[in-house]
């Protein structure tokens, strides 16, 4: 119930309508997963329905919540082909004067999360070592909104950036001059728009962190390595997650070690 307290701030819940958690759940659906959204409904449908038996409300605002389904929830389906990758890395870095092209960049740089790159600040650049500490987020609405703990204590994390990225930050600095945030001013649909734009087809941004991941994966970066740079609990989690990119890894090391030992 956090969560919808958050975002409708001191309203009673006997005021809140169908249409007004509708906007909710959308809303929610541009910042988080489908999965993660699924579970927040499942939880509040839970509690209004108990408010109700208690007599504390007469009505449920949420039965008639549409959930729209994520077109696939393979793993795969939310991958860029390395040849959209590279041109979105790319077309990106040209276009540091718009705000969304360079958030985008950045995250396809590093696997971020949306929250994540949001809640960046300067003193997490450390030019010196090349690395983005991540250490927080940031939440962009609600009553709440503003710095975020991250969600576990495995996503406080330095993640590896080059120089070029170092050079495009202060090119952006520049151009933006903000004080302490790097990115204000930025919303997760605007973000979703430039990338469709940019792609030709619906992506959610936070489909780049999967192709961040794969792409280390098909690099042959160690796993250990991956699991730690993008925050996850433990390396199972990086396992169940790249399943199938990981057999075809290992199908490709398995030909490496028969051509290091012959016919």
């Amino acid at each position: 119930m956090s969560k919808i307290k958050g975002y409708f701030d001191k309203a009673k819940l006997s005021s809140i309508k169908p249409s007004h958690y509708q906007k909710f759940i959308s809303d929610y659906l541009n910042q988080y997963n489908w999965q993660t959204i699924k579970m927040i409904n499942t939880h509040i449908r839970q509690s209004i329905k108990i408010a109700i038996h208690e007599g504390y409300i007469t009505k449920d605002f949420t039965a008639f919540v549409i959930l729209p389904k994520p077109d696939d929830s393979n793993v795969d389906s939310k991958l860029l082909e390395l040849s959209e990758y590279q041109k979105l890395i790319s077309e990106t870095s040209k276009e540091v004067k718009y705000k969304s092209h360079f958030f985008i960049y950045l995250i396809a740089k590093t696997g971020l999360k949306f929250s994540e790159a949001m809640g960046l600040t300067w003193s997490d650049i450390d030019r010196d070592e090349l690395l983005l500490h991540v250490n927080k987020a940031y939440k962009v609405f609600g009553s709440d909104k503003g710095f975020q703990p991250t969600k576990n204590k495995y996503l406080i994390r330095y993640v590896p950036i080059n120089n070029t990225t170092i050079k495009l930050l202060d090119q952006y600095r520049l151009l933006f001059k903000t004080e302490t945030r790097i990115f204000e001013g930025i919303s997760n649909t605007a973000v979703n728009k430039t990338l469709k734009k940019i792609v030709g087809r619906n992506i959610h941004i936070h489909s780049l962190r999967h192709t961040y991941v794969s792409y280390l994966i098909s690099e042959g970066i160690d796993l250990f390595a991956i699991s730690k740079i993008v925050g996850h609990k433990d390396l199972n989690i990086t396992l169940s997650t790249y399943a199938h990119l990981l057999e075809d890894t290992k199908n490709k090391n398995n030909e490496i070690v028969r051509e290091l030992f012959g016919a």
